[in-house]
């Protein structure tokens, strides 16, 4: 079931953005409800916004959203038309998250935590994570792709079973405001045990030497060394696994994949609320109840990475660096 708000063109300098929020915020109570934004319908009344609440079934009609309370007035329309509820509490949580995001825009930091608290507190019947955790990594080298630090590129790997443990480099990079083209860099030879691999490379300019990686606890990330040959330098070398494409219809391409997943409609507004307070928090000093809230965010939406950004960012306020690094390394895993 979808609600459709228009915010494009007139409809959005009329009020479409707070009437697709205030939908948004007062359908959470209803899982099977999806509000959507439509950039133009094609018509552009005058003083409102088109608003359809059932796509198919019932015409788009315009739709007052000059104030808060038209706006909140209008959904509660559309959601009773589409056949669906506002839970108690959500109304009055909305005002006080949409009460917030102005005091925070005034630098009122601690009126904004304690209407995002407000709101919060309010919307606490729909404060369940939204997202589905991803999948365990196996710890398996073997056709695994994975986005490495040294060359700008990626370490495709063919496995224990072939004396061409993998591939990576060719690159390009920024030195001394020139750019520059990385060496093609080849890893043989290899002796792999479990999440342990060592081996040879060489590369396409002359170089080559050992190379050592091991394979974190959950099979998300790499680290090791790259050693020249000579006895020379021996750089640190990391790596993210990335995703494997996504099946294709017949005659298609197959699409990327993407680990990253925006928060539905129903808990984007309660995300913001959690990101906002964590932001208030650290203005305000607090950064033990800045990580609170950036782990509630990133417990409520685990595939949204701005959720980790946020928890990186706190933690390092707190003095922890160590797990900054890791929320870091979440939200980079992510976006991959």
């Amino acid at each position: 079931m979808d609600i459709t708000v228009c915010t494009g063109g007139t409809c959005g300098e009329n009020g479409g953005e707070t009437l697709l929020s205030a939908c948004s915020a007062l359908a959470s109570g209803n899982p099977a409800v999806t509000v959507r934004s439509a950039m133009c319908t094609g018509e552009c009344p005058s003083d409102y916004a088109m608003l359809c609440p059932k796509v198919g079934k019932i015409d788009a009609y315009e739709a007052s959203c000059a104030t808060l309370d038209d706006a909140l007035a209008s959904a509660e329309k559309a959601i009773s038309s589409a056949a669906s509820f506002v839970l108690p509490g959500l109304k009055a949580a909305f005002v006080a998250y949409t009460e917030a995001r102005q005091a925070e825009d005034a630098n009122d930091f601690e009126t904004a935590c304690e209407r995002y608290g407000a709101a919060l507190k309010g919307a606490a019947s729909v404060l369940d994570p939204c997202h589905e955790p991803l999948a365990a990594e196996t710890l398996e080298w073997a056709g695994t792709v994975w986005a490495e630090s040294l060359f700008a590129s990626n370490l495709a790997v063919a496995g224990a079973d072939f004396d061409q443990f993998g591939e990576c480099g060719g690159g390009q990079a920024l030195e001394e405001g020139k750019v520059v083209e990385l060496p093609r860099v080849t890893l043989l030879k290899p002796t792999v045990d479990g999440a342990h691999a060592s081996g040879r490379w060489e590369d396409d300019a002359g170089g080559g030497g050992a190379f050592e990686l091991t394979m974190s606890d959950d099979g998300r990330a790499f680290a090791g060394t790259l050693s020249d040959a000579d006895g020379g330098a021996s750089r640190a070398w990391s790596g993210l696994r990335k995703p494997k494409p996504k099946p294709a219809a017949r005659g298609r391409r197959r699409l990327p994949a993407t680990r990253a997943v925006a928060p539905p409609s129903r808990a984007r507004w309660l995300h913001e609320s959690l990101l906002g307070r964590a932001r208030c928090h650290l203005a305000l000093g607090d950064a033990a109840a800045a990580v609170d809230d950036a782990t509630r965010a990133t417990e409520l939406c685990c595939r949204e990475p701005s959720g980790f950004d946020a928890l990186a960012e706190a933690l390092d306020a707190a003095g922890d660096g160590g797990a900054a690094d890791e929320a870091r390394r979440e939200a980079e895993y992510l976006r991959l």
